[in-house]
């Protein structure tokens, strides 16, 4: 299944220096009555590919509601 729901907005601030040291714990933070959600590699880990799951997760959960 292919997810297709163009972003409302986005944007990418690169730190090369940024080391997450204690993860959130969870895949995305989402506030579902403001329309507002956080995902990236901090809330499960360091990787490229945390940011990935996390952004994956997030957008699934939105598709479920």
């Amino acid at each position: 299944t292919r997810i297709r729901i163009p972003p409302r907005h986005a944007s990418v601030y690169l730190w090369p220096h940024a080391q997450t040291l204690s993860p959130l714990g969870s895949s995305h933070l989402r506030n579902k009555d403001a329309g507002l959600g956080l995902c990236g590699d901090w809330c499960i880990g360091r990787r490229v590919e945390d940011a990935f799951v996390s952004g994956l997760e997030m957008a699934l959960a939105m598709v479920a509601d």
